[in-house]
Parts: structure tokens; C-alpha cells; sequence
């Protein structure tokens, strides 16, 4: 199976979702919390090509 990250922050309710769905369906996942690192924040904008929402979800 593909590697899929998640990127998510704090009190975040699509983000939380999102994670449930995930694991719903037995999804093995990397989850980063992007909210309050300016670093993994700026990682998550470059790998999305610009996206600052969250979350950011990245399969492969």
C-alpha cells in the first residue's frame, strides 16, 4: 500500500475527520501536527504546491 501522510493541527474538525476516516478504513498513516511548527507548516506548503488548509493529505 501506498505511504499516506496526513498533515493536521490542534482543534481542527476536518482534520479530525479526516484521521477517523482514515482509520475506519484500516489506513496506515503518518500524521504530522503542521499547526504551531512554522517548519513542518512550511514542508506541507511546498509538498502541496502552494495549499495552507488543513488538512493536507498526501498518498505516495
Amino acid at each position: 500500500m501506498a505511504d499516506v501522510t496526513i498533515y493536521t493541527r490542534q482543534f481542527c474538525p476536518y482534520c479530525t475527520r479526516a484521521v477517523s476516516l482514515l482509520k475506519s478504513k484500516n489506513v496506515n498513516f503518518n500524521e504530522i501536527d503542521a499547526g504551531m511548527d512554522a517548519q513542518k507548516k512550511a514542508e506541507m506548503v511546498e509538498r502541496s504546491g502552494g495549499g495552507r488548509t488543513f488538512p493536507q493529505i498526501f498518498i505516495g
